[in-house]
């Protein structure tokens, strides 16, 4: 891995946006240059801003005091109401909230920064903490070093009531060995996260990764003249121009476009009828269904679909 320099300054273009194409910040502060194995910026987003500065240890101290003073206010307002006449119950009900709203108000309180790039062939993240020229991790990704993507997104639910969206985007080569991985949470379910959110910086890469694999695709074409899409385990799916073949629990079954009565994706379901097509309950004929986390590249299937096939209903 070539030699990365993370205290150099990295000034944007005045074309380049964020991951989610918004302007740029004026203020906005790359204290990472991205390394120019993954090509020219598409796209490039920060969280320090020129005028961010470090809190100082006693302003901080300051801070945790105050909260830990709040802990200790809500656990005597608990002994109170709750009318705890026992002694030794007193220090756990005034400690336990004092000590967790310390501990939260000096993980709050730390100086953390990231900025994040991608590029046409790549992508590449710095984080600095403690102080602005203090980058504590930096990592980048070449998109050539891996020939697989999936992505997954689990909303998380507890009683019905919603409380957030863990997603991963995990890069694999051949083998099935991880290259590279992102992954968060967020808190929007049925809209796009909040400008900033490292999920842009995910969904960038993945733009970007697609727009890789598609310029490389037409060689594949012309010679084999079509492209795999494994869906995990032994099944896949080849795509050519004008039909689609199925491989799944080891029956092969090929459509031509004029066999096709309907493909839609809805839900993270892909599903594809043949005309005659009997669906049910228990069972189904004519009917192909697999989900967008088990497919391999599945922005590419979908962008290739569009191309050789027609359009992808909803």
């Amino acid at each position: 891995m070539p030699e990365l320099h993370p205290q150099v300054r990295w000034f944007p273009q005045p074309e380049t946006t964020n991951h989610d194409q918004a302007p740029l910040a004026p203020e906005a502060d790359f204290f990472g240059y991205p390394p120019p194995e993954i090509g020219p910026i598409i796209s490039a987003d920060t969280d320090l801003l020129e005028t961010d500065q470090p809190r100082s240890i006693e302003a901080r101290a300051g801070i945790v005091m105050g909260s830990v003073f709040g802990g200790l206010v809500l656990g005597l307002a608990f002994i109170i109401l709750t009318k705890t006449t026992e002694p030794a119950w007193w220090i756990p009900w005034l400690l336990l909230p004092a000590s967790i709203f310390g501990v939260i108000a000096w993980l709050r309180t730390r100086f953390r920064r990231t900025c994040h790039f991608v590029g046409q062939y790549g992508c590449a993240l710095f984080r600095c903490s403690g102080r602005r020229d203090r980058v504590r991790h930096w990592e980048w990704f070449h998109f050539s070093q891996a020939a697989h993507l999936r992505t997954t997104m689990t909303h998380r639910y507890v009683n019905g009531s919603y409380q957030g969206t863990d997603y991963v985007f995990l890069w694999t080569d051949d083998r099935g060995l991880a290259c590279y991985r992102i992954a968060g949470t967020h808190g929007a379910l049925n809209e796009l996260p909040r400008t900033g959110d490292l999920f842009h910086y995910a969904n960038m890469a993945e733009l970007s990764w697609t727009r890789f694999l598609l310029e490389r695709l037409s060689a594949g074409l012309d010679r084999y003249g079509w492209h795999q899409f494994n869906l995990g385990g032994d099944d896949f799916l080849r795509m050519g121009h004008g039909w689609i073949e199925f491989t799944m629990r080891g029956e092969s079954t090929r459509l031509d476009q004029f066999d096709l009565q309907q493909a839609s994706l809805a839900q993270g379901i892909f599903k594809v009828k043949r005309h005659g097509a009997q669906e049910g309950w228990f069972s189904s004929t004519g009917v192909f269904t697999f989900n967008y986390r088990d497919m391999a590249n599945a922005r590419l299937f979908l962008t290739l679909y569009n191309q050789l096939i027609g359009p992808l209903g909803t």
